[in-house]
């Protein structure tokens, strides 16, 4: 991989249509744990309390936060570990957009901490859509957030890769863009075949 101009040795080269996309939608992600925490805290407090993403019998946070699914590590509500994880890509996207080239080792732990998000997001997805039988509509946002973060990676990272071996590099969007709309019109078409069809 290149370095950027005035970049440190050992470092990978980021384009801001990137670090905006990962501030974006670790922002996103962000929000909607907090919500989720927040709510999940009234339902503790109060056992009537309907959470603001409780709709119907199908699009129900409730249902969801009420299962063994929602707190899979010791017993830990999964949004806490979210809102732990999403604060740290929020603060590296924000100094990438200051100038920071991050080193490779970074790099590889964005790849691995969006892979670790993506695939506990579809393995949630699976649980909620099939095995719960209910959405919740803040974790729904959060997948999306999280499959937008490491599709992005991957293509920023093929990228740099391709430029590093002197190959035409694109710089649009639309390749992750495109990728990102597929799955989500995926997701939403399994949802409704599912819920309401």
């Amino acid at each position: 991989m290149t370095r950027e101009s005035g970049a440190p040795a050992g470092t990978y080269r980021s384009t801001r249509a990137y670090a905006w996309g990962i501030v974006f939608f670790s922002a996103v992600a962000l929000l909607f744990s907090s919500l989720l925490i927040y709510e999940r805290i009234f339902t503790l407090e109060d056992p009537t309390h309907i959470p603001a993403c409780t709709i119907n019998s199908f699009i129900s946070c409730t249902d969801v936060m009420n299962t063994p699914q929602a707190k899979v590590i010791f017993g830990i509500p999964n949004t806490i570990f979210g809102v732990i994880g999403y604060s740290v890509f929020l603060t590296l996207g924000v100094i990438m957009l200051a100038g920071f080239h991050p080193p490779k080792w970074i790099w590889y732990g964005m790849l691995a901490g969006t892979l670790i998000a993506a695939l506990g997001s579809h393995w949630l997805f699976y649980q909620s859509i099939f095995v719960i039988v209910a959405l919740c509509p803040y974790c729904g946002a959060v997948w999306a957030s999280s499959m937008g973060m490491f599709i992005s990676t991957v293509v920023t990272l093929y990228r740099r890769r391709r430029e590093a071996a002197g190959l035409a590099v694109s710089r649009d969007i639309w390749l992750p863009t495109v990728i990102w709309v597929v799955w989500v019109l995926a997701i939403a078409f399994l949802i409704g075949d599912r819920l309401f069809f």
